[in-house]
């Protein structure tokens, strides 16, 4: 499955941006080709613009669908009465409907359990969660007591003493099961029956994915 984003900035130029219609066209065609192929597989926003109408940009998704250019929509980031307004505008009009969201969810990262996963399993989405080692956190190589990464300004997360106890605690968790932090920190975020796949980012332009068995 080939799957790619669109929205956020791609130079100076504010037009290149976005979820407008004008912008989705142009972004389709660059990834297309870029890509080297015919179609996308899941064509999805990397974040809600609050610029543009939900409705303009669920039309545009609509005709790249029905072009074949696109084969399925999803969204990413996207608070959970965005999520409801999206499948509610998307029922209205009779356009294409979001069929996945992209939130982030760790042991260490748990909000979306409140209303985000619960709003997607009620509308049918698929949900493919990033960050399911807490930006690193959950590796088993940044402890409380020995983190030289933390001197680092983009590693500041990493000084975030409450969550250093919780990976203090989840230690011997892993020990006593006999795993190591990385595969319990996996087994935990696809346990949950709201998650589909965990995304695991391995460089700055690829991924692999972690799916539950309740993938399809």
């Amino acid at each position: 499955m080939l799957a790619t984003k669109f929205g956020r900035p791609t130079g100076q130029d504010p037009n290149h941006r976005g979820a407008s219609r004008r912008w989705i066209v142009t972004a389709v065609e660059n990834s297309l080709r870029r890509l080297q192929t015919d179609h996308i597989d899941l064509y999805q926003l990397h974040r809600p613009d609050p610029d543009t109408d939900i409705e303009e940009t669920l039309s545009a998704l609509t005709d790249l669908v029905r072009s074949g250019k696109v084969r399925a929509i999803g969204a990413s980031q996207t608070p959970a009465t965005g999520i409801v307004e999206a499948q509610w505008v998307a029922q209205r009009h009779g356009l294409a409907h979001f069929h996945t969201e992209q939130p982030a969810y760790s042991i260490l990262n748990r909000g979306i359990e409140r209303e985000i996963l619960p709003t997607a399993q009620r509308f049918g989405m698929s949900t493919l969660v990033w960050g399911p080692l807490g930006q690193g956190l959950l590796t088993g190589r940044v402890r409380r007591d020995h983190n030289d990464l933390s001197r680092a300004g983009m590693f500041r997360h990493l000084t975030d003493e409450r969550r250093l106890e919780a990976v203090e605690r989840l230690v011997p968790l892993a020990a006593e099961a006999g795993l190591p932090m990385t595969h319990l920190a996996m087994a935990f975020t696809i346990a949950h029956p709201g998650v589909t796949c965990a995304l695991l980012a391995r460089g700055p332009s690829s991924s692999s994915t972690t799916c539950s068995p309740a993938w399809t």
